[in-house]
């Protein structure tokens, strides 16, 4: 699929190296990324792309890899499939934790039960936006947009369902949402931190 010399397929094992390295400069400050290259190359890439529920569509310009966007086919998804993989998880964020000292608390708490604050009111059977990055030096020229609004439509027929559910943990995510057709679905709170949610009716 096309658009302005751009193309959207699915990623496959070949991508991983590609997919670390944008993910890290796309979205350094995320809770993955610091867990460390070493974490998404041998465990978070691999065990998701053997997943049949987890669909990965990858955005390239002249066949680099400039957007990944990851879907799942419920919230809780990606998580229960890492909670398999606590060794590597906990080797990977104990060689970060002198770069980061607080991840290991921060990983501990995205692990946790969640404290429900308001009502979330997101459709019954709703597939999961995981994760959505474009490399850092094409953000805001439409590359998310155009990732979105094709990729959608794809996993929606893949998992036969008419709505898709996002967790926005930025005011800067949360706009982007709500750009590209996504409503307010409510919060809840992990420890300190707020996490919205929206989804999208098709």
């Amino acid at each position: 699929m096309k658009g302005q010399d751009l193309l959207i397929r699915e990623a496959n094992n070949a991508d991983i190296e590609s997919l670390v390295h944008l993910q890290c400069k796309a979205m350094p400050e995320s809770l993955m990324a610091r867990c460390g290259r070493q974490f998404l190359k041998n465990t978070f890439y691999p065990v998701i792309l053997g997943a049949g529920d987890v669909l990965i569509y990858v955005l390239e310009k002249e066949r680099q890899i400039i957007g990944v966007a990851v879907y799942a086919i419920h919230r809780e998804f990606v998580k229960k499939l890492l909670s398999k993989h606590k060794v590597s998880l906990l080797f990977s964020i104990l060689s970060q934790s002198f770069r980061h000292p607080f991840i290991f608390l921060e990983c501990f708490r995205a692990g946790t039960r969640s404290q429900l604050v308001e009502k979330i009111t997101i459709p019954k059977n709703s597939f999961h936006l995981f994760l959505i990055a474009v490399d850092d030096t094409r953000q805001g020229k439409g590359c998310g947009s155009f990732l979105l609004q094709t990729s959608i439509p794809l996993a929606a027929r893949f998992y036969q369902s008419s709505s898709c559910v996002v967790e926005a943990r930025t005011e800067r995510a949360y706009r982007f949402y709500e750009q590209n057709d996504f409503v307010d679905a409510g919060y809840e709170t992990r420890g300190k931190n707020h996490f919205f949610f929206l989804y999208r009716q098709l």
